[in-house]
């Protein structure tokens, strides 16, 4: 009987310490998968604020940047169309820029590349006249 009994427990006792030590680290593992998440969550969201932090820096200064051109038009307005479509074309170059367009407050334009355009119906354009900035996608 003695000898079954340490038979046995030379069995359970070690087994015991393996499902205690397998659960100790199941639980290390699932707090440290948790923590994980949590960090990578905070890493994401720290770069995205700090992407719309520079966003929001170009954007200020690109709208600084259109409001001097405007003002340096209204100052120094062409002479001839052709005059105003080769400024606007040389602004649009020197800039990021991909397209300018000029307009009087009834919405009829001309482009960098000359052509003409109409943008009275456009809702941006109501905003500009109400004096608002705004930022759309033009496709």
């Amino acid at each position: 009987m003695k000898r079954r009994k340490r038979i046995l427990l030379t069995l359970i006792i070690p087994l015991f310490f393996i499902c205690v030590t397998t659960s100790v680290l199941l639980l290390y593992t699932r707090e440290s998968e948790k923590n994980s998440k949590r960090l990578t969550s905070e890493i994401l969201l720290a770069a995205a604020n700090e992407q719309s932090d520079l966003f929001s820096i170009k954007l200020e200064s690109e709208i600084s940047l259109l409001q001097a051109l405007s003002a340096t038009l209204s100052a120094q307005y062409p002479s001839t169309p052709e005059a105003l479509i080769q400024t606007i074309a040389q602004t649009a170059e020197a800039t990021d820029f991909r397209n300018l367009i000029v307009t009087d407050t009834s919405g009829a334009g001309i482009s960098d590349d000359g052509q003409q355009v109409q943008l009275k119906e456009r809702d941006y354009f109501a905003k500009a006249l109400a004096g608002e900035i705004t930022v759309e996608y033009l496709a």
